[in-house]
């Protein structure tokens, strides 16, 4: 159960600063993903406040306060050293290697400011860090327009409307950049029931269906939207799937639906799968083939960067939409692996599974290839039922995680002296 999450900002904290802001999410991120692994229950509170005011540059301070398992005062001096946690075990039982917080000192320092920390065993533990920062002034209303003329020029450019049932969201948001881009209409529902009422009650040109999904899969909506939606009876329907095996291949046809596209989405394999149903032949393309799935074999990554922005900037066009689904990326796979320690103690195989598959999604769009591999290796170890071999499979993913947080930190300000992301501070 995830503890409950509050933010509370003074009142004298000035609304428009200038300042790094990539960095301080990133700071952030970590000592709130930390606070959340080790928090099971109670709440975790994030402050700001200002402590220093200036007329030309402020300091304030940020704290991330948890109500979790603390930390020994003995262990405290060295808890920002990399690879360090509170006590033997921890990494088995919440996941991670401790380099969330070694990464945050790193960022805190590098853009001049102080971090620490306030705990005690059982009780929980604050983690502050100090920023001086110089006021701005608000974003002008021309900013506000430039930013909404994209939206427009979708619709005025509309070529067919699409529903995407898809349950997670970083797919939800490349999938759906991809085809507002290229002027499609699009409407995202996160299950097969949603698409189902969605089908119910709205026509659509063409549906894009995950087919493994909560609550309904993508099989079963395929059915129910034949046979109880008429105002989509006949609509092309398209299963995600990153499974493209022969059994995969066959149950998508029994369910009826019209072709396959194959995770990760590729964004020319995409447009080009769409278009083809929406104003092409509407004839199935030639079998995939099978997908580049990873069996039962030992993943050795340390010849292979964490991931590969060079080629992720080329799929996206975008290196702050990359820089930001990458954060999300890391956000949420500290909550999963904990999940996944969790299901494994239960042995729990379905559910870690599907944890697995969905990292497996995930780290295969944006590029981080040694991240997938790991996830496919544990996902197909689930299916095996080799349950002598998940603790280390689930320890790589944890390990590969830790190493892509090290990574994107490093590269991030590799970016900025670049100015390959925008600086607020730039004149």
């Amino acid at each position: 159960m995830c503890p409950d999450t509050s933010t509370i900002i003074g009142d004298d904290v000035d609304p428009y600063v200038m300042m790094d802001a990539l960095r301080l999410r990133q700071i952030l991120l970590n000592l709130v993903n930390n606070a959340v692994k080790f928090t099971n229950e109670g709440a975790i509170t994030i402050r700001v406040e200002l402590i220093e005011p200036d007329t030309e540059a402020s300091t304030f301070r940020f704290s991330v306060t948890d109500t979790g398992i603390g930390i020994p005062e003995a262990k405290q001096s060295s808890i920002f050293n990399s690879f360090v946690q509170a006590e033997e075990g921890t990494t088995r039982k919440f996941g991670g290697t401790g380099l969330g917080t070694t990464i945050a000192r790193q960022l805190v320092t590098l853009m001049g400011g102080y971090i620490g920390l306030e705990s005690q065993p059982g009780q929980g533990s604050t983690f502050w860090f100090t920023l001086r920062m110089a006021t701005s002034a608000p974003p002008t209303e021309s900013g506000d327009q430039q930013e909404t003329r994209p939206s427009t020029g979708h619709l005025s450019t509309q070529k067919g409307r699409l529903l995407l049932a898809e349950d997670y969201p970083i797919n939800q948001r490349v999938i759906r950049k991809h085809l507002e881009d290229a002027g499609y209409l699009v409407t995202i529902v996160n299950n097969g029931e949603e698409a189902v009422h969605a089908c119910m009650n709205s026509r659509y040109d063409l549906i894009l269906m995950d087919v493994q999904m909560p609550v309904m899969d993508g099989h079963e909506a395929t059915r129910k939207i034949r046979s109880d939606c008429p105002l989509c009876a006949d609509t092309p329907i398209l299963a995600l799937t990153a499974n493209a095996d022969r059994e995969t291949q066959n149950a998508c046809k029994q369910a009826t639906m019209n072709d396959i596209l194959t995770k990760p989405i590729r964004r020319n394999t995409l447009l080009a799968g769409v278009d083809q149903w929406i104003h092409g032949s509407g004839v199935a393309r030639p079998d995939p083939g099978t997908s580049r799935e990873v069996i039962a074999e030992p993943v050795s990554s340390e010849d292979i960067l964490p991931i590969d922005y060079d080629v992720a900037l080329q799929e996206f066009g975008d290196m702050d939409l990359v820089v930001e689904l990458v954060g999300e990326l890391i956000w949420k796979l500290d909550m999963q692996i904990r999940d996944m320690y969790d299901a494994l103690t239960r042995e729990d195989l379905d559910g870690l599974r599907r944890i697995a598959h969905t990292i497996k999604s995930g780290a295969g769009t944006l590029e981080a290839v040694p991240l997938y591999k790991a996830a496919t290796q544990l996902e197909h170890l689930c299916k095996a039922k080799e349950m002598t071999a998940l603790p280390h499979a689930l320890g790589h993913i944890a390990a590969e995680h830790d190493r892509l947080k090290a990574f994107v930190y490093i590269q991030t300000a590799s970016f900025h002296g670049k100015r390959l992301l925008s600086d607020p501070t730039a004149t």
